[in-house]
């Protein structure tokens, strides 16, 4: 199936050859259900996405390889509220201090146009990954 077609999480578990149904996660403590079923299904829609290459071979980034593009999807909330980032930049005249945040090795898409793809038909999953929203 080409990615294009993959637009719902019935289509995602198809091309997986996996059922729909999501693992139970209720009994972790602290709230963490949502995150982790976001978590789960993240690391399956990206999977399947970014698919086989034309030997049927999955895509693995490979991170010896720095001339292989690899595409990271950052979203932001939209929920009328403000959520601090959890990182910050502050520059001065002789000191600064830096941080960078990224989203995994295993969760990184083959192309901008994969990347796109994901985030117009499974944004809230990403968002629910990203931000540990409740």
């Amino acid at each position: 199936m080409n990615y294009k077609e993959i637009t719902t999480w019935e289509l995602v578990c198809k091309e997986a050859a996996i059922s729909p149904e999501l693992p139970n996660f209720s009994a972790l403590p602290l709230g963490l259900e949502k995150y982790m079923t976001a978590c789960y299904m993240r690391a399956i829609i990206t999977r399947v996405i970014n698919g086989c290459d034309q030997k049927g071979k999955i895509w693995k980034p490979d991170y010896s390889n720095r001339q292989e593009a690899k595409y990271e999807l950052w979203v932001w909330p939209d929920t009328g509220k403000q959520y601090p980032s959890g990182f910050g930049f502050a520059n001065t005249l002789f000191d600064y201090s830096y941080t960078h945040t990224c989203s995994g090795a295993r969760l990184v898409f083959q192309s901008v146009e994969k990347k796109k793809h994901a985030l117009k038909y499974f944004e809230q999953v990403f968002i629910n990954h990203l931000h540990y929203i409740e």
